[in-house]
Parts: C-alpha cells; sequence; structure tokens
C-alpha cells in the first residue's frame, strides 16, 4: 500500500505542476477572447435585431415589427449608396459613367426619403416633392441640355451653373431636410454640418463662386464628401429602435380615421388626459 504512495502522489502533482507552469497564460488569453467574442455578439444583437421588442409609446405600448426593422435598414443601405456616389462623382473614380452613378444617387435619396420615419407627413412629404423637382431638373439637363452639348449632365451643370443648378437644387433641398432631421433628433455634429455645407455648395456653384475662387469649391466639396461618408457609416452604430422613434405614432398613423379617434378616446378614458 505505501509502495504506491509515491506513484500516486506523483500522478496527483505532475498535473498540478503543469498546470501551474503552462496553462494559466493560456487560459487568461481564451478567457479574455471568449469574454470580448460574448460581449460583441451580446452588443451585436442589440444593435442589429430588435425585432419583437416592445416599449411604451405616447399612444400606448409598441411592438417592433419585421417590416420597421427590414425599412431602418433600407434607410441606411439608401444613406450608403448615396453618400458613395457623392464621392464617386466628385473623385471621378467612375470615367463617362458619370449619369449613371447621378441617377443613382438620386433614386437612393428618393428611396431614402420613402422610408425615413418623420412624424409630420406633411414635413416628409415636402422632402419628397423637393426630391421630385430636382429629378425633374435632372432629367431636363440630361434631355434638353447636355445631350445637345455630348457631354455628361454633371460636366454640363459644372460648366453652366445657371440655370442647370437651379433645376437640380431641389435634390440638395431635399438632402438637407434628411440632414437636419438627423441632427436635430440625434445631436450629430456632422448632420448639423452638412445643413450647412449642403446648401453653400450648391449656392456658390450657382452664383460663380467656385469660379472666382476655385478653392471654395474643392474646400466645400471635400467637407460635403468626408462628412457625408462619417454620416453614413455612424447610421450603423445607431440601435434600430433609434432608427424607428415612436413606433405608436406610426402604428396610430397607419389606422383609419375612425380608428384612430376610437384609439384616441380610449387612451383619454384610461389616461384621465386630452389628445385633441
Amino acid at each position: 500500500m505505501l509502495a504506491r504512495v509515491p506513484i500516486m502522489m506523483a500522478t496527483a502533482t505532475r498535473p498540478i505542476v503543469m498546470a501551474t507552469a503552462t496553462r494559466p497564460r493560456t487560459w487568461c488569453a481564451r478567457t479574455a477572447t471568449s469574454r470580448w467574442r460574448n460581449s460583441s455578439k451580446r452588443a451585436h444583437r442589440q444593435l442589429l435585431r430588435a425585432v419583437g421588442d416592445t416599449y411604451d409609446g405616447v399612444y400606448g405600448k409598441w411592438t417592433v415589427r419585421e417590416e420597421d426593422f427590414k425599412e431602418v435598414w433600407a434607410y441606411r443601405v439608401s444613406l450608403t449608396v448615396l453618400a458613395a456616389s457623392t464621392v464617386t462623382l466628385s473623385t471621378r473614380l467612375v470615367a463617362g459613367g458619370d449619369d449613371i452613378v447621378c441617377a443613382l444617387a438620386i433614386a437612393s435619396l428618393g428611396i431614402a426619403l420613402q422610408l425615413i420615419h418623420i412624424y409630420v407627413t406633411p414635413l416628409k412629404r415636402t422632402l419628397q416633392v423637393f426630391w421630385a423637382l430636382g429629378a425633374l431638373g435632372f432629367i431636363y439637363v440630361t434631355v434638353a441640355d447636355a445631350a445637345r452639348a455630348d457631354v455628361s449632365t454633371l460636366e454640363y451643370i459644372i460648366g453652366n451653373p445657371w440655370p442647370s443648378t437651379f433645376l437640380v437644387g431641389p435634390i440638395g433641398a431635399a438632402i438637407t431636410g434628411i440632414t437636419f432631421k438627423e441632427g436635430i433628433c440625434y445631436g450629430k455634429n456632422e448632420c448639423f454640418l452638412l445643413t450647412i455645407a449642403v446648401p453653400l455648395l450648391f449656392l456658390v456653384h450657382l452664383f460663380g463662386g467656385d469660379r472666382s475662387a476655385p478653392w471654395l469649391g474643392w474646400t466645400l466639396d471635400v467637407v460635403v464628401c468626408a462628412l457625408g461618408t462619417v454620416f453614413a457609416a455612424r447610421k450603423y452604430t445607431q440601435p434600430v429602435v433609434d432608427d424607428i422613434g415612436d413606433g405608436s405614432v406610426f402604428a396610430l398613423m397607419r389606422l383609419s380615421e375612425e380608428e384612430r379617434e376610437a384609439k384616441l378616446a380610449q387612451l383619454e378614458a384610461d389616461r384621465g388626459e386630452s389628445f385633441f
């Protein structure tokens, strides 16, 4: 029996010695990596997935729908395409494809304006009207002027600021509406700066400021591209629910007039406060 003790002690102590000599470092590294991955996955799920989550709104509880999730991400992708198109046009990365990139930018802006969540419907419709006017102005310049001059629409607008810039200018107003909304709702500094820089870029070109001072046009162009890229990229760092806003407001707007009045009357009776 005693003869077996050294063997048992040896078998019992060797793993301990090995563990103290080699395992702690490996275990710590693996643990830190595992914790980082788990926390990243949790943050990723919270950022990306919100379907089924319930929140308290002005007009009662509301739940994030699959449609809300898809709309938010389509809105963000549209802003990304708009920003990428702007950079592409400014740097002339696509030779001979200016008109295609311009059309892509205008289309992505139109999609973004369709998907953006704005509580005041007339304000949203106003931005969409600006977009439509600018899109029609772009088509007119393309067909009536650029084609006759045998140049791309962008080249024609650059070389003939009046009245071409005036015709496509409403597109800048629509973009400014989006940046102003994003700046007010989320306090994004790049959006506040874009709200100033975008109209300024259009006005400087319209009145020939970039011809008398070319550095001014280039500076504004670079600023708009840089801020637009930051704006589009930072949208992906927001939780989905932020872009949805108060879902109870939009749920109320989806109801018919009779259903809306009944809903408000019920809430007024339950809370003892008037919504009218």
